[in-house]
């Protein structure tokens, strides 16, 4: 492999690193654009690729608050929500097959605009719950969400998984991050296998990648905890608008 795409890999898999540890993502959100974009890959290729790179940034990002003592995982609620995930991540991952390179990654950006209003408006108020199977209902409904999301977009689903287990859960901030990194660690499994057998991945760029990505989630987990809720929400959305715009132009224009 060459060493400039060596070294571009593991740059870019160290932001996504740093942005998993902050805003509870698996990383897809930067390293999707970046491969369709820098590295010139399909859209398909594009997606593929990045669903089995959020395995290792969401898992370190997970173990790292856990085994920090910075916050605990809901262990429960991520094994519900996540077992949910994996029906719905396959069914995505094989539905790409229905659309286009340039659809998929114009959808993509779409998507991107639409989880930056949709986190930004989200109200903080949460739903009281009166029964465990109203409780499980709820988390199951998360993980088919964000599962959905995961194979067929490719992105980790932390960008909803966060504000709705807020919201829907009643979980702190401090608590809904570590927990959507969990969730995201059980379905992106099942969706990385569904991507492998349709064989859209580009094995070379894993590697790489998925080294700066455990690195730099490993040294920025501990910022989560100094970062306004208001202000992390400002920037996440930001971010997210500023890679909608990105993705949208280089399939309209480029």
């Amino acid at each position: 492999m060459d060493e400039i795409l060596i070294v571009g890999g593991f740059v870019l898999g160290l932001a996504a690193g740093v942005l998993a540890a902050i805003f509870g993502i698996g990383g897809a959100m930067l390293i999707i654009p970046a491969f369709r974009i820098f590295f010139g890959l399909t859209g398909h290729e594009a997606i593929a690729t990045t669903v089995p790179l959020t395995i290792p940034t969401a898992l370190a990002g997970a173990m790292s608050f856990h085994m920090k003592g910075v916050t605990k995982i809901k262990l429960k609620t991520a094994i519900v929500a996540g077992l949910a995930g994996i029906i719905f991540s396959v069914m995505g991952a094989y539905m790409t097959g229905l659309f286009n390179s340039s659809a998929l990654m114009f959808g993509t950006g779409v998507l991107f605009f639409f989880l930056a209003y949709f986190v930004w408006n989200l109200p903080v108020e949460k739903i009281k719950e009166h029964t465990m199977k109203e409780k499980a209902a709820r988390t199951a409904l998360l993980g088919g969400v964000g599962g959905f999301l995961n194979g067929f977009f490719g992105i980790g689903g932390g960008g909803i998984l966060v504000p709705l287990l807020m919201k829907f859960r009643g979980l702190p901030i401090k608590m809904a991050v570590p927990t959507s990194l969990a969730i995201i660690v059980i379905y992106s499994t099942s969706s990385s296998l569904a991507h492998l057998a349709i064989g859209n991945i580009v094995l070379d760029l894993l590697i790489p990648v998925m080294a700066g990505s455990v690195i730099g989630v490993y040294a920025a987990s501990h910022l989560v905890v100094h970062i306004d809720e208001k202000k992390r929400r400002a920037a996440f959305v930001a971010f997210m608008i500023l890679m909608g715009i990105l993705m949208i132009l280089r399939e309209l224009f480029f």
